[in-house]
């Protein structure tokens, strides 16, 4: 039996529409990640599809930060208002709907849509298998972690 979680159908791939505004992963706090939904979407093509995942911890964050400090990262960071798995692009009767009160006051908002892959990342240690084979990433992630649990370790000292 197979387990999947996120998005799930019979193929190796399913497709996705999101709604949101691109960001730089620079600009991205642990803050950001605990109160909104922030998307990776992979720019280039696993097996059937691509890497698309919701960063929820601050190692994923780290990873993502180091990956573009060392060299292009293949991932687009989104503020996802909606994230809509269930459209098929295929389908031609598909109109779907959007809860408009989710937007953006601007009213200003792009999409994103594409295909899947069911192998897309799930956890950090997804992260490191696909895209850090020699650990350069994951040396660059651990200094960026320790430099912010110093600058935690500062402020709590500094308001005693």
């Amino acid at each position: 039996m197979k387990i999947r979680q996120g998005f799930v159908s019979n193929s190796s791939s399913s497709s996705f529409l999101i709604f949101g505004n691109k960001i730089d992963i620079s600009d991205v706090t642990f803050n950001m990640i605990k109160k909104k939904n922030i998307y990776a979407l992979g720019c280039e093509v696993l097996a059937d599809g691509y890497d698309v995942f919701q960063i929820k911890t601050i190692e994923e964050l780290a990873f993502l930060k180091a990956f573009n400090d060392l060299e292009e990262s293949p991932f687009l960071i989104v503020d996802s208002y909606i994230m809509n798995s269930d459209y098929d692009e295929h389908d031609e009767d598909y109109f779907g709907e959007i809860d408009v009160t989710k937007l953006p006051k601007t009213g200003k908002v792009k999409y994103f849509q594409g295909e899947k892959d069911d192998r897309s990342s799930t956890c950090i240690e997804d992260l490191k298998s696909q895209y850090d084979e020699y650990d350069k990433i994951t040396n660059k992630m651990q200094k960026y972690l320790r430099a912010t649990k110093l600058k935690k370790l500062n402020k709590t000292e500094k308001s005693e």
